[in-house]
């Protein structure tokens, strides 16, 4: 048997053997496929919805989307695409941070002067203006003797609540898995003759 008889199988065959391909790269162009996933995921941050946007089929999108997002030129793309969009548009997430605490505390008491009368709407402070959802002015009695106009002012403030749980689940309050600086304890340290204890 000559030499080349014996050369093995899988040096004739390398990609039997598991060779490595070709590392990803961020510098891959995009598919236009991928480009218009990149630029639907950015309006919602979706993956499934911006995969059917993007063509892809409704039955397969949630995994089209889930493989598209693992590529290295795809999360490139989306990370340049978030930071065009704070460049336009001048908000970070610091920025969002900050709105979520001015709505998270607001003090209705800061409506109000000294005299428990309320604050004209352009004296409130910015971070107190931010907070109102809206204003509803009602006229009172207009038919009264004495012929006195009264307004009665109702302010309506965003959700305190959901901002609030918004701004702890940034800070990682509400997490389900919460670390516990207890240590373990083995289910069996307790000796058998420890009162009111049965071990089986």
């Amino acid at each position: 048997m000559s030499d080349h008889d014996q050369t093995p199988t899988s040096r004739r065959n390398p990609k039997r053997r598991g060779f490595p391909r070709r590392a990803a790269s961020t510098e891959k162009p995009l598919s236009a496929r991928e480009q218009r996933f990149v630029d639907e995921y950015l309006v919602d941050l979706k993956g499934e919805a911006a995969a059917i946007r993007a063509g892809y089929s409704p039955k397969t999108a949630k995994v089209q989307a889930s493989q598209t997002l693992t590529r290295l030129n795809v999360q490139a793309a989306v990370e340049a695409g978030y930071k065009a969009r704070q460049k336009r548009t001048q908000i970070t997430g610091d920025a969002t941070v900050r709105e979520l605490n001015r709505l998270a505390h607001a003090d209705i008491r800061q409506f109000y002067d000294e005299h428990g009368q309320l604050k004209p709407i352009h004296e409130l402070p910015d971070d107190l203006a931010a907070c109102i959802s809206s204003i509803e002015v009602v006229k009172k009695n207009l038919t009264a003797g004495d012929g006195t106009l009264e307004y009665i002012y109702r302010i309506k403030l965003w959700n305190k609540p959901q901002a609030l749980e918004l701004l702890g689940r940034h800070q990682g309050i509400f997490r389900e898995d919460q670390p516990s600086d207890a240590p373990d304890v083995p289910a069996f340290t307790l000796p058998p003759d420890t009162p009111g204890v049965r071990v089986h």
